[in-house]
């Protein structure tokens, strides 16, 4: 017993399907990237705020020697305080 599949129509083409499913990634891609962009725009604006600080902060710390002793979070304390009051060059 087979089904007889010769008198079965479709009323879309692949182009209509292909174009329907386009449609729907345009209408829902926007939302998509709308909502990733709050979780990463922050990691991304830390990394590159420390990336800066830091990179401000080894050269005060070249030309000072005054490094030695201090942990990571006082170096970057020491960085902040110096960009908020523009000690360095």
């Amino acid at each position: 017993m087979e089904i007889d599949w010769s008198s079965l129509s479709t009323h879309m083409s692949a182009r209509d399907l292909i174009e329907s499913g386009n449609g729907l990634l345009f209408l829902v891609g926007g939302f998509v990237l709308l909502g990733l962009a709050f979780p990463l725009v922050p990691m991304i604006i830390t990394l590159i705020r420390e990336y800066a600080l830091t990179g401000k902060e080894n050269e005060f710390y070249k030309q000072t020697g005054a490094r030695k002793g201090r942990s990571r979070g006082e170096r970057l304390s020491v960085a902040m305080d110096m960009t908020k009051h523009k000690h360095f060059d």
